[in-house]
């Protein structure tokens, strides 16, 4: 879980890096494909913390069970 919200962390600080190299992109083709890139990492991220949020839920219920 922990290794799931690090990743996501620095996803979204790869995109934001990315981000700030488009915003000096001067042709408009490769600063949308930067940014593209930069919103895939975002939706990684978003991803990953979905899956941490589960892991969390399911967790939380094999210990409602167990008692």
């Amino acid at each position: 879980m922990e290794d799931d919200s690090r990743t996501a962390r620095r996803y979204r600080k790869r995109a934001e890096e990315i981000r700030t190299i488009a915003d000096g992109m001067l042709d408009s083709n490769s600063r949308g494909i930067l940014l593209a890139i930069a919103h895939d990492y975002e939706r990684m991220a978003g991803s990953l913390d979905r899956i941490d949020e589960t892991d969390r839920m399911i967790a939380a219920r094999k210990s409602i069970f167990r008692d």
